[in-house]
């Protein structure tokens, strides 16, 4: 039998439960127990689940402390006995019939606390009746040898916790590989390594397993790293040159001799590649991509379950939906049961009178539109090397609007055409029922032509194939309907799968065309509208807009007889009034007076009463539409916002250059520049026009960016460069030692020694007599500083000497004030700085309880993680003044280290918290900590941090460059945490301010920040 202890340190973490699957695989427990889990007993059958355990029982946890967990294996019964925030115990029957008592164990770190868990430990002693092991955190050692670094543990907690084991007859299994079980992850002199996990056993149990051992896990996990490295190295040492010889072999078939050849190859490389894509095994994260991204509001099926209900019980329906959707996605399980669907009839005129007038919608099951958005998810990353440029709809990187743009720009052709429209024409094609007559075996064919696997069209022709129809008309149920052809309008697979069949359609025109195939064309005067949108827009502009009006005024008729509040109205106007005209924003620009019009109606909407009323406007609409927090309600100003659309247009035009209204455009606008630099049309398109104005609005608020300095010419820009490269290669070494004085910087005596500037000086003679140190410590003459601090150390005590260092760390502190800031302190502020220093190290450094209880506070500054910095930081604007601080801190809350100063440039808030955010990183890289965490106030700064990426603003860009220096650490991440847990930075902002100075600072930090860093430090 294998049991495994492990202190997890919190099991939430997917990084933390991919771990414990590995220890699991490595080796092959039959009892897992796990402690400060910090998680709910609800989150366990789902971690069992992925774990492959087969029995589980969870403890809570406290807040974000805490928490047990013990899983088993089948092949061991394990029956649980009792539990608490301390322990679990349970009787283990193992192969043989015997039944033995494991207990897992969790000692807490607070001495208190810790001997409350012993007790419970000794009660469960008296209901031993034969074998007993006990295995956990214990979170004590019983001497100094199993502790390496740092202080020592006090001689009567280490006598207690051994006369806690004997009283438990229970004896310590020494480890057979491995002995400490915990570190600090320091280096060098700060590491600190303790053993504080163990299994213990009662006699009985050494009798009948007289080999038992243990083994330390993770030591053998660092020894396999090792072996790796050394067979990576081995293996892969000639992996770089031999991808080199194959990319140059790509780029030989791309633009070799043989083209055709090569485009035959390129093709089979990517159809396979595009095969295994889609045939990999789906994963839990897919299966939660797709659960997520579904609508909880859509109506339900047949069983009346919509997906609010799944979202809201999730934590007790999760494990058996992903085990319902894995079996049918990878076991090709039948999908039968889940495939049953309500169909309703959605009426597309307000009174039909035919079938033909009515939209059937299916209400597919949930779980079933799991699977499909699953397998749409796939899909969507083959579609775009599948799907012709000609279709924009649900292909990734099109947008509807390209065919809208493209639509105008050949009517614009048309008709200012000079030879007329006889030389060209424009067809426009409808579908009637489309979905419903897509044929099965086509569409099969269709797939398997595109050149789909087998196994990947089996998947997809069960999805659409296996459905079965209930139709529900007048509140009853129709009998079961099995259908023959069709897709559904409602199942998340069906437009994708319809986009084949389009594509088929478009190939075919396309084929006619070159053959002269295609004959009976209707010919129309004019043609009105084209995807909802008018078409072509002629000299009358506000009448072709006339349609988005007359939606508003509609739209605030079918409301007006509601009594809504003011808040009802604000959800109206934002949510359904000003969504009505964004289709058309998108393409064009409206006129002054079409946005009037409706900005009118909106104003009249939020002002009336709904009785046709004259009202009175207390505050213009220009007003409310600024923002809540500048006293406007938030509406958005249309103009504004028509612009906005069509800079979106701009923007794809940029970065989107494959697409097919790219082409179009950049054809006859841009075609050797780009959509900022055009060439002059004569008659340009009403789009065209639109975009162009856009364009330009878009263009005054570009930055011209370094980038990575390739394109830069430093030496250019300073001047004549042979000159100045010649003055930095030649230095005087005479020059150099000029520069250093060999004097003392305090009191100009000739010898500048260590034992001078720390004794012999006057200024540190005369602090240290403050101190009350006498003359026969003062006195005698010693050659080396090492001597005089021996002589000293053998006359005073333990304290006393605490005492005398930390004055002498304080005088060459002001030494180095005076040399580099010009600084100089009088002694009696040296000897209280001292002084203050020595008391709170020894508070901090109390064994037993604090002298004053702590107050537990809801909002408090955190301490980082053991080998982790904080580094708080902070900035205010005043006039055309920044001043920013910045205060680095420990896991004991001890300042290490910080900064403050003053910027003579006038910048808003949010760009004032990024360079001091730029200030931290440095400060951080200069003093070459490995693991860093930055937090700060300005909740917008991290929101643009966090979502760095997609953001196309200028201060985005910023923020990527920063992120881009913080790859020299181990570990960097960007905190956001309320004011008052950022006061100390706070203070030092108010510092600089009032001293108008810059400084830089170590241990030896300002006074005025010394009670809100000891508070901090405490709580």
């Amino acid at each position: 039998m294998k049991i495994l202890c492990w202190n997890c340190r919190g099991v939430g973490n997917p990084a933390t439960v991919r771990e414990l699957k590995q220890l699991l695989v490595a080796n092959d427990p039959d009892i897992v127990f796990l402690c400060e889990t910090k998680c709910h007993s609800n989150c366990f059958p789902r971690i069992r689940y992925r774990c492959r355990m087969d029995g589980c029982m969870a403890v809570n946890a406290e807040g974000k402390s805490s928490g047990l967990a013990l899983m088993w294996r089948e092949r061991v019964k394990v029956t649980i006995q009792n539990y608490s925030k301390y322990h679990i115990d349970s009787l283990v029957n193992i192969e043989d019939g015997e039944i033995i008592k494991f207990t897992g164990f969790y000692g807490h770190f607070d001495p208190i606390l810790k001997k409350h868990a012993w007790d419970i430990l000794k009660r469960v002693k008296r209901t031993v009746r034969k074998g007993w092991i006990v295995g956990g955190d214990f979170n004590a050692i019983r001497n100094n040898a199993e502790k390496e670094g740092g202080r020592r543990k006090p001689r009567n907690s280490m006598d207690e916790f051994c006369e806690f084991l004997e009283e438990l007859s229970l004896t310590d299994v020494k480890t057979k590989k491995g002995w400490f079980t915990w570190s600090n992850n320091r280096e060098g002199n700060g590491l600190v390594k303790e053993r504080l996990d163990r299994l213990l056993v009662s006699d009985g149990i050494i009798n009948k397993m007289p080999f038992l051992n243990t083994s330390v896990i993770h030591q053998s996990i660092e020894d396999t790293g090792k072996n790796l490295g050394q067979w990576q190295y081995q293996r892969y040492k000639s992996m770089k040159a031999k991808i080199n010889v194959l990319e140059k072999k790509i780029d030989n078939l791309i633009d070799g001799p043989n083209s055709e050849r090569s485009s035959k190859l390129l093709k089979s490389i990517r159809d396979n590649l595009g095969h295994l894509s889609l045939n990999r095994e789906f994963t839990d994260k897919e299966i939660l991509a797709a659960f997520n991204q579904m609508d909880p509001r859509k109506a339900p099926n047949i069983d009346g379950l919509p997906g609010s209900f799944f979202k809201e019980h999730w934590h007790t329906l999760g494990v058996d939906v992903l085990r319902m959707c894995h079996e049918t996605l990878n076991n090709t399980k039948n999908v039968n049961s889940l495939n049953e669907t309500l169909l309703i009839m959605i009426p597309k005129i307000d009174n039909p009178c035919d079938m033909t007038n009515f939209r059937p919608i299916s209400l597919c099951r949930f779980i079933y539109k799991i699977v499909s958005k699953v397998l749409a998810n796939r899909m969507k990353e083959v579609l775009p090397s599948c799907i012709s440029l000609n279709q924009s709809a649900f292909v990734p990187g099109r947008m509807i609007h390209d065919n809208m743009l493209i639509a105008h720009e050949l009517m614009h052709h048309l008709f200012s055409s000079k030879n007329g429209p006889s030389k060209g024409c424009v067809i426009k094609l409808d579908m009637s029922k489309a979905y419903d007559r897509v044929e099965w075996d086509f569409f099969e064919n269709v797939l398997l032509k595109f050149g789909f696997s087998d196994e990947w069209v089996n998947k997809i022709m069960c999805c659409v194939c296996t459905v079965r129809y209930k139709v529900k008309c007048n509140m009853q149920l129709t009998d079961t309907i099995v259908p023959e052809r069709g897709l559904r309008q409602g199942d998340p697979l069906s437009p994708y799968l319809f986009l084949f069949c389009m594509e088929v359609l478009s190939r075919m025109l396309i084929d006619a065309q070159e053959n002269l195939r295609i004959r009976g064309i209707h010919v129309v005067d004019r043609l009105d509208s084209y995807l909802g949108l008018p078409i072509p827009i002629g000299k009358k502009r506000s009448k072709a807009f006339k349609n988005v009006a007359e939606r508003t005024a509609r739209r605030i008729n079918s409301w007006s007889k509601c009594l809504l509040s003011y808040s009802g109205k604000e959800i109206f106007i934002k949510s359904v009034l000003q969504s009505i005209p964004t289709y058309a924003f998108s393409i064009f620009l409206a006129p002054k007076t079409v946005l009037e019009e409706i900005q009118s109606m909106m104003c009249r909407a939020w002002w009336g009463s709904g009785d046709n009323k004259r009202n009175w406007n207390m505050l213009a609409w220009e007003k409310m539409c600024h923002p809540k927090g500048m006293g406007g309600l938030g509406f958005r100003d249309l103009r504004l916002f028509n612009v906005d659309l069509l800079g979106r247009q701009v923007w794809r035009l940029l970065n989107h250059k494959d697409t097919l209204c790219y082409r179009v455009l950049s054809s006859k606008y841009f075609p050797d520049r780009d959509v900022f630099h055009p060439k002059k049309v004569d008659r340009p398109s009403f789009t065209w026009q639109n975009i162009l104005k856009a364009a330009c609005i878009l263009y005054d608020g570009f930055d011209w960016c370094v980038g990575n300095g390739r394109n830069i010419n430093i030496w250019m820009i300073i001047g004549d460069s042979k000159a100045f490269r010649d003055r930095l290669s030649k230095w005087i070494e005479a020059c150099i030692r000029s520069d250093f004085n060999s004097k003392c910087p305090r009191c100009g005596n000739d010898t500048k020694t260590l034992i001078h500037a720390l004794k012999d000086c006057p200024k540190a003679r005369a602090v240290l007599e403050d101190g009350g140190f006498n003359n026969m410590l003062l006195e005698g003459v010693f050659v080396t500083c090492t001597d005089w601090i021996e002589e000293v150390a053998r006359v005073l005590d333990i304290t006393a000497i605490s005492d005398f260092i930390t004055v002498l760390w304080n005088i060459w502190n002001s030494r180095n004030n005076r040399i580099f800031r010009g600084a100089e302190e009088e002694a009696k502020i040296i000897w209280e700085r001292a002084s203050a220093l020595s008391k709170d190290f020894r508070i901090f450094n109390l064994v037993e309880v604090p002298l004053l209880p702590r107050t537990r506070v809801d909002k408090k500054w955190k301490k980082p993680a053991p080998g982790v910095i904080k580094i708080n930081a902070d900035a205010a604007v005043k006039e055309r003044y920044v001043y920013f601080g910045l205060v680095a801190r420990d896991c004991d809350g001890f300042v290490i280290g910080g900064r403050m100063g003053t910027w003579n440039k006038r910048m808003d808030v949010l760009w004032a918290e990024m360079n001091a955010l730029k200030e931290s990183i440095k400060f951080a890289s200069l003093n070459n900590w490995e693991k860093v965490e930055i937090e700060t106030d300005c909740a917008d700064l991290v929101n643009h941090f966090k979502k760095r990426n997609n953001d196309v603003t200028s201060i985005g860009y910023c923020l990527r460059v920063l992120f881009g220096q913080t790859e020299q650490f181990n570990f960097f991440d960007l905190l956001w945490a309320p004011r008052c847990c950022n006061r100390v930075a706070d203070l030092l902002c108010n510092l600089a301010r009032d001293k108008s100075c810059n400084m830089d600072f170590n241990m030896d930090y300002p006074l005025e920040i010394h009670d809100s860093v000891l508070n901090d430090a405490i709580n």
